[in-house]
């Protein structure tokens, strides 16, 4: 598996895959909400709240799955936390998302968050969405879970980037305006796809998910390099925390 991304997205894909190759061909591969914990932070976490079910989300590395009870996706987050028979939760890494699932689920959980944010989702500001509004009366503006509170307040859809662009090729033939407020590579794969839908406003670009490149996506088929390589006790422990998103879903 070449897997051109960034590198907790290939290490998932060797964690659910253990027997196969998986390459990692960004040179950049780092994530700043993935880099902003640790696997030791997790356990002196553990070690403060005991009674928690520790919830990570998907954009962590191996080590960290390991250290936790759950992982999740901006599509399942939701679901799981509800699910989850434990009332004390502590979310990571991601604050903004956190907070998302905290105010969806009013007084149901009890959650701890960690401080941990994406760069990309964080910049994305209600001033953007007020303005388009104005100019696009009809605008429909989706917004991913890990934007700031006050962005998601302001939005008519929440959701991850596949039901964001399920819900843009739904409502296609409307002919209506869509702001989508995640990393740029969505929009553009949906202007690519859907030429004359009308997207509006700017998205924002992630620099490590922008380091892949043709280039070296061939060279890592040429001439296979440094594969993604995981501590097999690790790895268990990580395809474990996996798996139970998969149960609770």
């Amino acid at each position: 598996i070449v897997f051109p991304a960034v590198r907790f997205m290939a290490e998932t894909a060797k964690i659910l895959s253990p027997e196969k190759i998986v390459i990692d061909p960004n040179p950049n591969g780092g994530c700043t909400l993935a880099d902003s914990i640790t696997a030791e932070e997790v356990h002196r976490l553990r070690d403060k709240y005991p009674d928690h079910t520790f919830v990570c989300y998907i954009n962590t590395t191996a080590a960290v799955k390991a250290a936790c009870d759950v992982c999740v996706t901006s599509s399942n987050v939701y679901t799981i936390v509800e699910n989850i028979p434990n009332d004390k939760i502590y979310f990571l890494p991601d604050k903004l998302m956190g907070q998302n699932v905290q105010n969806a689920l009013g007084n149901k959980k009890q959650i701890v968050l960690y401080e941990g944010s994406c760069y990309v989702h964080e910049e994305f500001t209600t001033g953007e969405i007020d303005t388009l509004r104005q100019t696009y009366p009809d605008l429909s503006v989706l917004a991913h879970p890990e934007c700031t509170q006050e962005v998601i307040q302001r939005a008519d859809i929440v959701g991850s980037t596949s039901q964001m662009v399920n819900y843009v090729k739904k409502h296609e033939k409307e002919k209506r305006p869509f702001l989508l407020l995640t990393e740029c590579g969505i929009s553009s794969r949906l202007q690519v796809e859907h030429p004359h839908l009308n997207l509006v406003g700017s998205c924002m670009l992630c620099r490590y998910m922008k380091s892949n490149s043709l280039e070296l996506i061939r060279n890592s088929l040429k001439n296979p390099q440094n594969p993604i390589e995981i501590d097999p006790a690790i790895q268990e422990k990580a395809r474990a925390c996996v798996n139970a998103m998969f149960s609770y879903s």
